[in-house]
């Protein structure tokens, strides 16, 4: 009970001080505007807190509307006379709602004009809309050399439409030649953004899928569906590059087939060797049941496939443990 009354009060004298905010930034704000008329710099100041006043109420207005209504169409009126007053976040918000007719009327010759101006700002978001209006040709000629070095600055400075859209290029090859890596990295980018935006209550559930895990738990909701030929390809492209948890899953992938990939014992030997190399156990041990068993890839060899189970024992590998026993207990 304590605490519930020391929680009111609290919030009491929060309200308190907010509206003492308030008045004492009135107060200064007509002292002021009455007692230097004629300073420009008091005059700066002025025009500075009536700008700032007013994309702070349109961004209030725009916070509290959550579909089309009078309200936000109020909030962008405001928002619109921030802009004319320069104000950057202002402008921003403004230049794309004149570019699509949203809240306010259709004007892209206007939302041009903006977007130039906030790129000589150095506005990331000026740079993305000029960027997009360059590419799609929306009152210019289209051209993607420009469009691509506005894009380029726009993801430089931070801004995630830019980030996407380059991704996109450099994944289609759009204008430029195609490379998944740099898509991957401006992918990556805007997914850590929306992670970082993104709260959990409980604390953060991630969800991690391994290729393996898939493969070893046939009867889950994701083993069920069809690889996807450019997630394949991913996987792949990991495994060259020395990832052994992708080369151990394809290993098995190709091992065994299913998800709609043929089953290929020979590439089933490439990824897994590569991750034998490497020194994981669980390759051996697989490995060692092709040379056990005999495949178009593994002629039958229970000296090789020894060999291998003996590796994946001795890293304490259970199925290789497994197999030695089988192998004694077979042999003449």
């Amino acid at each position: 009970m304590l605490c519930k009354y020391f929680s009111l009060d609290q919030h009491h004298s929060q309200a308190k001080s907010d509206h003492y905010l308030v008045s004492i930034n009135s107060s200064i704000f007509n002292i002021l505007r009455i007692s230097n008329k004629d300073n420009k710099y008091a005059v700066t100041w002025i025009k500075y807190l009536e700008t700032e006043k007013l994309y702070k109420e349109g961004m209030d207005r725009y916070n509290m509307s959550h579909k089309v209504s009078e309200r936000l169409l109020k909030a962008f009126k405001v928002l619109d006379q921030a802009a004319n007053l320069n104000h950057t976040g202002a402008q921003e918000m403004v230049a794309f709602a004149y570019l699509f007719g949203d809240h306010l009327r259709f004007n892209p010759r206007l939302a041009r004009d903006i977007f130039e101006k906030l790129a000589v700002k150095g506005s990331p978001r000026g740079q993305m809309g000029l960027g997009f209006i360059y590419s799609a040709g929306i009152y210019a000629n289209s051209s993607q050399a420009k469009a691509l070095v506005y894009f380029t600055f726009a993801a430089l400075g931070g801004d995630h439409w830019a980030q996407m859209a380059l991704g996109y290029r450099y994944w289609s090859g759009i204008s430029v030649t195609q490379n998944c890596e740099a898509a991957l990295t401006y992918y990556r980018k805007v997914a850590e953004t929306v992670a970082s935006e993104v709260q959990f209550i409980g604390g953060p559930a991630i969800q991690r899928i391994r290729l393996a895990d898939e493969i070893e738990n046939p009867n889950s909701q994701s083993s069920q569906l069809l690889m996807d030929d450019n997630l394949l390809q991913y996987y792949k492209f990991l495994a060259d590059k020395g990832d052994i948890q992708a080369q151990i899953g394809l290993g098995q992938l190709y091992l065994n087939g299913g998800r709609g990939v043929e089953q290929n014992h020979y590439y089933a030997h490439y990824y897994l060797r590569m991750a034998a190399e490497n020194g994981n156990s669980n390759a051996n041990a697989y490995l060692g049941k092709m040379y056990l068993d005999g495949t178009p890839a593994t002629v039958a060899d229970n000296s090789t496939a020894f060999e291998y189970f003996k590796k994946a024992a001795d890293k304490f590998q259970f199925l290789g443990k497994l197999k030695i026993i089988f192998s004694f207990m077979t042999s003449d």
